[in-house]
């Protein structure tokens, strides 16, 4: 009996979560957060295995990695930074920092995360680089 748990144990470590099942669309507009939260949630819940970000431009904001997930970019896959602030949760980075931070992927409590592949993670910093000089500009 104990060597078929650790035969199904084994298989569900396997199984692949391709974004675009869960909802993602790879056109570089929509907000897939959700979409890719979801296949992470549901490869976590499954006892892990691999969610699978396939070829496209995907948009998201703030996504929760959890253990047992491994996030692999196909080539000519990219998980990019939404270009907007309210699609980002707000983390504490605590002591010895006093300052809220926003981010893409985030994990706490998790084990076992990898990332990996050919594609890409583009935090799309610039626009928000951009975006503060358009503000203090403003100000002034």
């Amino acid at each position: 009996v104990l060597c078929v748990f650790i035969s199904y144990q084994s298989e569900a470590q396997h199984q692949t979560y391709n974004i675009k099942k869960y909802g993602a669309v790879g056109n570089g507009k929509l907000i897939c957060t959700k979409a890719v939260q979801n296949a992470v949630d549901a490869c976590n819940k499954n006892g892990g295995g691999e969610v699978n970000i396939p070829t496209g431009i995907f948009m998201i904001g703030t996504v929760h990695l959890k253990s047992n997930v491994h996030l692999y970019l196909q080539a000519g896959a990219i998980l990019r930074g939404s270009t907007d602030l309210n699609d980002y949760e707000d983390f504490y980075a605590g002591p010895p920092f006093s300052h809220v931070h926003k981010g893409m992927l985030f994990t706490e409590d998790a084990e076992n995360i990898t990332i990996s592949g050919e594609g890409q993670i583009d935090g799309n910093g610039d626009v928000f680089f951009e975006l503060d000089k358009i503000k203090k500009t403003k100000k002034s």
